[in-house]
């Protein structure tokens, strides 16, 4: 028997310089709990979605399409993608995000706005039974692995297929993480040589 080690799944790191728009909003917001059924989950609070059309946001939307372009031309996606959603999280001490995807977006990501020393990494998560036009989940030398965690400051962005499992361990220091999450989904017309679909975002 022969085990055929094929294609990594490739996400995207990069650094932001966060706009002067964005810090003069972001502690402003209206925070409500990601779980208002259960509260008591900890695992957060966030804005209601549509910051991608908030004026104050869209200095911040301009430079994550630039990331997304620069990730769409290495994965040689030639399509033209637009952002769908975004919202911003805040997490405290002891605050997680469970294990989750995106499934009505093709590459979702993330901004660190405020992310303190101390900040809870990024996971992903193995999922043999799913897979997307980025290809498998992770590469030849981590086909061991369940996850993978990146570490996380102020500034970063990171891109991801949008069917990825991710997740957020517990804060485990008293400080509060702000990101600024967001879905990118195509913007036009899929030509599958078989049929069309017209995608309006």
């Amino acid at each position: 028997m022969t085990i055929l080690k094929m294609f990594p799944t490739i996400a995207y790191k990069g650094h932001i310089d966060i706009p002067d728009s964005v810090i003069d909003s972001y502690k402003q917001e209206r925070y409500h709990a990601c779980s208002p059924e259960n509260y008591y989950m900890k695992n957060g609070k966030m804005t209601s979605p549509g910051k991608h059309k908030d004026k104050n946001y869209m200095p911040l939307i301009s430079l994550i399409d630039e990331h997304v372009e620069k990730y769409l031309d290495y994965v040689k996606i030639n399509k033209k993608l637009k952002c769908c959603g975004a919202w911003i999280n805040l997490h405290t001490e002891k605050d997680f995000v469970q294990q989750h995807f995106h499934p009505n977006a093709m590459v979702s990501g993330i901004v660190y706005i405020d992310a303190p020393d101390g900040s809870a990494p990024l996971k992903f998560h193995a999922n043999p039974s799913m897979n997307h036009m980025f290809g498998p989940f992770f590469g030849h030398d981590m086909a061991k692995l369940a996850e993978i965690s990146f570490p996380v400051e102020t500034g970063d962005i990171l891109l991801y297929p949008s069917t990825i499992l991710h997740s957020v361990p517990p804060n485990t220091k008293p400080i509060n993480r702000y990101s600024f999450a967001f879905d990118y989904m195509v913007d036009g017309t899929i030509d599958t040589y078989v049929n069309k679909t017209k995608i309006l975002v």
